[in-house]
């Protein structure tokens, strides 16, 4: 135990001292013991789900393997193509060496209905996805340079239980504002008319009035459907203008999410 004072002056003198007694223990001398929490334990396939792992024992944690994941953090974000269950583990090292593999965290996969895929129909396709309900920024330039024929398909799978309501806002990003044509749609690359059913088109599209566009849908109306895939398209197009990246640069752009 070892105490510690303090006083502080001012134009009108010293103040009376505050103590604070500190209990200064042995530092532990283990490697990491961890445990691993899921964001979901039922996912759908392609469904990203972070993994996060808490660690005790001291010096804290300095890197992580994971089994089946792929990250160096103490957060893993996993996915699977594949049908079934799956066993996800982690181990942590410190300065004192690597701990035991944490208890399993079984995912069980689950098929999503997914639809149809248009993007062979254009030049070349960006694709990517997103996490419901998680706050995130996706960037065209990190799936590659958005060039001026190519389109984007970015998923999302609508949970289990799940409701509620969210709009995807895409911006430009870097590159000079650029009006685009913007759709959400149970199929990849679906540029055909609005349909609000989404049977025979997108449920909600932007036709490229302006650079900026917003689009949206809720569960709760009957938009979306939980345990479905559905699609962020993007294409440099206008309803006045046509083409609307024809300078042979790059048009990024940013897509942000809002529950």
């Amino acid at each position: 135990m070892q105490s510690y004072s303090v006083q502080g002056t001012n134009d009108f003198g010293t103040g009376q001292a505050a103590s604070a007694q500190v209990d200064w223990q042995t530092p532990p001398t283990s490697p990491p013991d961890c445990t691993v929490a899921a964001s979901t334990t039922s996912p759908f396939i392609g469904q990203p789900v972070t993994l996060t792992a808490t660690c005790s024992k001291q010096p804290i944690a300095s890197s992580y393997v994971w089994t089946n994941c792929s990250s160096s953090a103490s957060t893993c974000v996993a996915t699977s193509q594949t049908v079934g269950a799956q066993n996800y583990d982690v181990k942590a090292t410190n300065s004192l060496g690597t701990g035991a593999a944490s208890p399993a965290v079984p995912l069980n996969w689950q098929q999503a209905q997914g639809g149809a895929d248009f993007c062979g129909s254009y030049s070349g396709a960006l694709r990517g996805s997103f996490e419901w309900h998680v706050t995130h920024r996706l960037l065209s330039a990190n799936l590659g340079n958005f060039q001026g024929s190519s389109v984007a398909a970015i998923s999302f799978v609508v949970p289990n239980q799940a409701s509620g309501s969210f709009q995807a806002s895409v911006v430009e990003y870097v590159d000079a504002p650029t009006a685009r044509h913007v759709t959400l749609s149970r199929n990849a690359c679906d540029f055909r008319d609005l349909d609000p059913t989404g049977v025979n088109g997108p449920l909600s599209a932007d036709p490229g009035a302006g650079p900026s566009q917003v689009v949206g849908a809720s569960i709760d109306s009957g938009q979306l459907t939980p345990g479905t895939t559905y699609y962020i398209n993007v294409r440099n197009w206008s309803i006045f203008l046509g083409n609307t990246c024809t300078n042979g640069q790059p048009c990024n752009f940013a897509i942000d999410y809002y529950w």
